[in-house]
């Protein structure tokens, strides 16, 4: 739907600039054969949209985002803490490595 809507009023601005330069417009019975598929879809989904299926889709998407949520920290630590091992890895390296070469004096 929305590449029918975006190739509309493309037509629509090249026929503007068509109409100013005296050039021949786009073909009027090709906007209107895209109006009519743009406003089919539109149709469609808005049934979709209006069905029990969606409705029963978005509250079981609903009780999942819920599930998900849980264990999620309430934002009120502003400072975040590394918990994976690609964010504890690196340092861990890196102190290793600087241990190691305070030896190289000795």
């Amino acid at each position: 739907m929305r590449d029918l809507d975006v190739l509309i009023e493309v037509s629509r601005a090249v026929s503007l600039v068509a109409a100013a330069r005296r050039r021949p417009r786009p073909s009027t019975p090709l906007l209107e054969e895209w109006g009519q598929r743009r406003d089919e879809a539109r149709h469609g989904l808005l049934r979709h949209l209006d069905s029990d299926e969606y409705r029963d889709f978005t509250t079981r998407y609903h009780g999942v985002s819920l599930v998900a949520r849980r264990g999620v920290k309430d934002g009120a630590d502003s400072m975040p803490h590394p918990q994976q091992v690609r964010h504890v890895l690196p340092a861990e390296v890196w102190d290793h490595y600087g241990r190691v070469r305070a030896y190289e004096t000795r």
